[in-house]
């Protein structure tokens, strides 16, 4: 299956894949992607939560705010980061 990949995103002029996250305690799959020739990037995490100041949200919302979120394209949600980030913290 691997292999299809490559050669399905070759075929369709792709110059990279992206082979995902992996966590750092899971040794073999980061073994594995090294071995493929993959470049590693160590990706910080924030969390925005009640305990910063995000408030009471009602659960409805809060699910509501993270379905509209992940269901946004990339260049929307880089809008969206710049607009919110200087509200946050």
């Amino acid at each position: 299956m691997l292999w299809r990949l490559i050669e399905e995103s070759k075929a369709l002029g792709a110059k990279k894949i992206d082979f995902g996250r992996s966590d750092l305690d899971q040794e073999g799959l980061i073994i594995f992607k090294d071995r493929l020739g993959t470049r590693k990037k160590l990706l910080t995490y924030y969390r925005y939560s009640r305990a910063t100041g995000m408030g009471e949200l009602a659960p409805w919302k809060s699910r509501l705010l993270r379905k509209l979120f992940c269901s946004l394209p990339d260049k929307l949600i880089s809008v969206a980061g710049r607009i919110l980030y200087k509200h946050a913290g």
